[in-house]
């Protein structure tokens, strides 16, 4: 169970405070290091905790979360260290000892060409954002002896995209920031942009040999009043499911009346997978020369 404290706190330091026991199951003494990112509010706006087991550290973080600390509008880093003792009974513990405790109010806002990553990874488009622009903010708490963000926070796009974002911003690794002062946080703003990537051009049959075996291949029924238009090839792409079968068929390259009767035909096909199944986009070439070539309807 959480207790919230309240107190009388100075600038920077707690003003309430969520404490808890041991975890149940837990075992043995262990120490965690937690650093907060406090907003102008007082309020815990990201929490990373290090050091010390999974459960212990989901304990930390739960308490942490909850905490309020007298900000006066301005934005903070702390750091803590805090000590779980094995012979403190996880039901009825008093409060986790907090100790090593520290404050640094000296986060600088700098400009995103001060932070320059070693490596900039550009982050990886969603699969559910397929046709959508992605252009976010990302802000940034980089240490100014550089190293990896503390926290990410995303803007200024569809929220499909904000994971990804994140992911990509904690990912990179900064240089050390170039005369930071007495500072040892800097804050920026960076620009994200997401690039879809090119659909993956269609194999053809010869290409697919390796990944696909075609096992039925009905021809297509000859459309009516498609005489006049012979002889015709249609360009179909479509997508081969793991199961085997055809979906997603696009058909181009011949006169409409014949793209029904393509879609119909490869609606029929089948395709044994080799090896792990997957899906396979692939193009097939569907001629139509005569009715007498073609089944009969």
């Amino acid at each position: 169970m959480l207790t919230l404290i309240l107190s009388t706190a100075l600038a920077g330091e707690a003003s309430s405070k969520a404490t808890v026991g041991y975890p149940r199951g837990g075992e043995g003494d262990h120490e965690c290091r937690s650093r907060v990112l406090v907003d102008a509010e007082g309020k815990a706006k990201h929490v990373l905790v290090e050091g010390c087991p999974a459960d212990f550290a989901g304990r930390v973080r739960e308490a942490l979360a909850l905490w309020r600390w007298n900000a006066d509008g301005t934005t903070f880093i702390e750091e803590r260290v805090v000590r779980f003792r094995q012979d403190q009974p996880w039901a009825n513990a008093g409060p986790v000892e907090s100790v090593e405790h520290s404050v640094d109010l000296l986060l600088v806002d700098r400009h995103h060409s001060e932070l320059k990553p070693k490596e900039a990874i550009p982050p990886k488009f969603p699969t559910a954002a397929s046709g959508q622009e992605g252009k976010c903010k990302a802000t940034v708490v980089v240490p100014v002896e550089g190293g990896h963000p503390l926290w990410v926070g995303v803007e200024g796009c569809e929220e499909v995209f904000h994971l990804a974002a994140r992911m990509a911003m904690y990912a990179w690794d900064f240089e050390p920031v170039s005369e930071p002062g007495e500072a040892r946080w800097v804050r920026s703003k960076i620009a994200l942009v997401f690039t879809e990537p090119a659909p993956p051009e269609p194999l053809d049959r010869a290409a697919y040999a390796e990944l696909l075996e075609l096992k039925e291949s009905p021809k297509p029924t000859f459309p009516a009043g498609g005489k006049k238009y012979a002889p015709a090839t249609c360009r179909a792409e479509l997508t081969v499911k793991k199961n085997g079968r055809a979906s997603d068929i696009t058909v181009t390259e011949c006169d409409p009346i014949f793209h029904v009767a393509t879609e119909n035909a490869l609606g029929r096909w089948a395709w044994a997978q080799k090896g792990e199944p997957r899906e396979v986009r692939i193009v097939e070439e569907i001629p139509f020369t005569s009715k007498k070539d073609a089944r009969d309807p």
